[in-house]
């Protein structure tokens, strides 16, 4: 070191100390203030742990004090008071009270706390930063013992119901609908032959592409015509491109790969995907059934291996596969924003301003269950789930009549731990409780095999999910959003639906929770015929969006004619024929089962028609399971469990 460093040292230390001589001051006059985390030891076997909030000013000081040692609130502090500027004086006055001193050193307080009768103890405080989560004991919930599912192995459908909805010519009179629907939209009815083999294709663009997205084009021509100026500019940036209209999921996929890569075309990526084009098809068809073949299927480790087979063909092959995948999963992000949009903006026409379609589907709940605003009050979140064909599928939340009979807080922290997360949080956290392991495990009851799992175990086996956080819709996302519409809306209602039901038919017997089975041919017949006619000014206003489910009913009508989707329609279309619509809504939502509807008195005239006609059994695969009584307590976020119980029904 140089002289005059050596001379310079001093000053420097002497500026070091000015600067920090005021911080240690005002940490002197503030006192104890703030948040700590105590731990106190000698008052038991093993330390007991605090939480304390001090204000302090001058010589005065309030707060709270929460222990681990009693499971109540946050107790207010008693006689606080500071003594000079590092000596602090309270009283924790709970069941068992208990007197602290101690003296503030740098960023700690240590001392002695004294309960009457008893020898002294230590206890010492760290500052705990506001927005880390603490709690003194953790929190401790209990999961209700939960039994759903349906113990049959068939279902028998009232011949009357049947026979009524289905009479002479009811195969016909859907393809006429169909074909109806279709000269509307100006779009091409698919052929019998065509439609029982790849009609499900079609609203994936992955047959009649040209056609099919052209009448797509036009469709979103007219919806931005009804909207009014102010909703234009969220249109265009979901819906325009510097190509023309952004019509569907593989289309955009290859707009965002060509940011990457300009020249991209799908004859590359027919190449990188090792795909050669038969003689006379439409290259760009072959490239996305053959990117829908791997992209859809969802399998990590087959991306995977497509990507490295790509790169050891060539590097262009390898950059181009890398452009078009993540052009996919762009895209997704693209098809959940644009069919909230579509279910959102307001083109619909109506008497004053345009509408939305989810408000039509506000209009039409409040309609048929006044005062039952509850469960539309949000748009339920969209989803993406690769199906690999055009599927939707609602996600059901916990109805909020159930939310305190499902799991229940044990202690105070528990209610602390609430306020912080909320019940979704919660509910994200029976997510991760896969306890006990009871994989393949059943209980005989009564001769009633009840199949044990968790609620994991239960979320993972049903496209439904299980106790899920939020009501969503999962949605394929190559589903044209423009022709997936129809089928958004009708996953809505099956929420709105199975809200109502729930929260009307869950019952409690023994300590647990019953969870009836909802019957498919009501469930689906209600969403199916329900949002037809909620869509009904949309239909009128843009044609295309009615053909896609009559395409479906027209289809299933030949390849699956009991499946609820079509017979459910039909039942309650019949029902609804020439009556008052929403009371005759309410009833099929009140009702538990196609039996009720058979012999509810004021639905009789419905199947007069089919009156005599055998019951029609339908085989129905479906288990009871058991979700056992589960403790468990909550650290950062990770449930651990403390027991399992099963209890008797009886």
């Amino acid at each position: 070191m140089s002289l005059r460093a050596r001379r310079a040292l001093p000053a420097v230390l002497l500026a070091g100390a000015l600067v920090a001589w005021p911080a240690r001051l005002a940490a002197q006059r503030a006192g104890p203030t703030g948040r700590w985390r105590v731990v106190i030891e000698g008052l038991g076997p093993a330390p007991a742990l605090g939480e304390l909030h001090v204000r302090s000013a001058g010589d005065r000081c309030d707060g709270t004090l929460v222990l681990s040692l009693e499971d109540r609130p946050p107790t207010p502090l008693a006689a606080c008071r500071i003594d000079g500027s590092d000596s602090i004086f309270f009283r924790y006055p709970g069941e068992s009270p208990l007197e602290f001193r101690g003296n503030l050193r740098g960023r700690s307080i240590s001392g002695g706390v004294q309960r009457d009768g008893e020898p002294p103890a230590h206890w010492t405080a760290s500052p705990v930063p506001a927005q880390i989560e603490f709690y003194t004991s953790a929190p401790r919930f209990t999961l209700t013992q939960l039994v759903g599912g349906t113990f049959e192995s068939e279902r028998r459908l009232p011949g009357a119901v049947v026979a009524a909805a289905r009479p002479a010519g009811w195969r016909e009179a859907l393809d006429a609908d169909y074909a109806e629907r279709a000269r509307r939209a100006d779009i091409a009815a698919l052929e019998p032959a065509i439609l029982t083999q790849a009609g499900a294709s079609r609203v994936l663009g992955l047959s009649d592409r040209a056609a099919t997205l052209q009448a797509v084009e036009r469709a979103l021509v007219r919806i931005r015509a009804g909207l009014p100026r102010a909703e234009q500019g969220q249109f265009d940036r979901l819906f325009r491109s510097s190509r023309g209209l952004r019509t569907d999921f593989y289309g955009v996929a290859l707009e965002f790969a060509r940011r990457r890569s300009p020249r991209l075309t799908w004859a590359a990526v027919l190449g990188a995907l090792q795909v050669r084009v038969p003689a006379g098809a439409d290259p760009e068809l072959t490239a996305v059934r053959a990117l829908h073949g791997l992209w859809s299927r969802a399998d990590t480790s087959a991306i995977a291996a497509a990507r490295a087979m790509a790169r050891g063909t060539s590097a262009e092959d390898g950059r181009t596969l890398d452009a078009i995948l993540d052009g996919c999963a762009s895209a997704e992000a693209w098809h959940r924003a644009a069919l909230t949009a579509l279910l959102t903006l307001h083109w619909v026409p109506g008497a004053g301003a345009p509408r939305s379609p989810a408000d039509l589907v506000r209009s039409a709940w409040l309609a048929a269950v006044p005062g039952d605003s509850a469960p539309v009050a949000d748009v339920p979140v969209i989803l993406t789930r690769r199906f690999g064909d055009p599927q939707a599928v609602p996600r059901y939340g916990v109805p909020a009549a159930l939310r305190g009979r499902v799991v229940r807080g044990e202690n105070w922290s528990a209610g602390a731990w609430l306020e912080r997360h909320g019940y979704d949080g919660l509910l994200e956290v029976l997510h991760r409780l896969d306890w006990p392991a009871l994989d393949g495990v059943t209980l005989a009851d009564d001769g009633e095999p009840i199949r044990l799992t968790s609620v994991p175990g239960r979320a993972g086996e049903t496209l439904n999910g299980f106790l899920e956080p939020r009501d969503a819709i999962a949605v394929e996302p190559a589903y044209v959003p423009v022709l997936a519409l129809g089928a958004v809306v009708h996953e809505w209602i099956h929420l709105l639906v199975e809200t109502r039901r729930l929260a009307r038919l869950a019952t409690d017997q023994g300590g647990a929770l019953l969870l009836p089975s909802a019957d498919p041919w009501l469930a689906e017949g209600l969403a199916e015929a329900w949002s037809e006619r909620v869509l009904a000014p949309a239909h009128e206003a843009v044609p295309l969006l009615a053909v896609s489910e009559a395409e479906k009913h027209a289809r299933l009508a030949r390849t699956a004619p009991d499946d609820p989707h079509v017979l459910g329609y039909l039942i309650v279309r019949t029902a609804l024929a020439g009556r008052e619509a929403e009371r005759t809504l309410l009833r099929f939502l009140d009702a538990p089962d196609l039996g009720a509807i058979a012999a509810d008195p004021a639905l009789a005239p419905a199947w007069r028609v089919g009156a005599g006609a055998p019951d029609l059994v339908v085989p129905l695969a479906s288990r009871r399971f058991l979700v056992p009584e589960t403790t468990f307590t909550i650290t950062d976020n990770v449930p651990d469990a403390v027991r399992a119980t099963i209890r008797s029904r009886d």
